[in-house]
């Protein structure tokens, strides 16, 4: 569901991907023209805007809640649409309602870097 077209290139031992005005950091990958992918999974919500140091954070609103089960689906709008899938007992403990301000985050290590054909 996350697949960002941007691109990539080498900075201080990190590759990093400018995906329109946002830059991600991640592990590795090709440079050039790229397709970023982050699983639902991977991708952590809440409300507080998290610490300076935490890379990868999109500040966006809540525009859609899906119940999936076990896993309720949240997607953020902000200056890239991101969809995160977190446990229901997480994303009871989080508050999220639609409208909401909200911040995805997500690890460098999780996110796939693919050349685009």
């Amino acid at each position: 569901d996350n697949i960002l077209r941007g691109r990539a290139a080498r900075r201080d031992g990190m590759l990093t991907v400018q995906v329109g005005e946002k830059e991600f950091r991640v592990r590795g990958g090709p440079e050039g023209e790229v397709l970023l992918t982050i699983r639902p999974e991977e991708i952590a919500v809440s409300r507080q805007r998290p610490t300076a140091d935490a890379p990868n954070v999109v500040e966006g609103k809540v525009s859609r809640l899906v119940d999936r089960g076990p896993m309720m689906r949240v997607d953020i709008e902000g200056p890239v649409k991101l969809i995160a899938l977190l446990p229901r007992p997480m994303f009871r403990e989080s508050g999220l309602r639609p409208g909401d301000t909200a911040f995805a985050t997500f690890d460098p290590a999780v996110a796939y870097v693919l050349p685009v054909a």
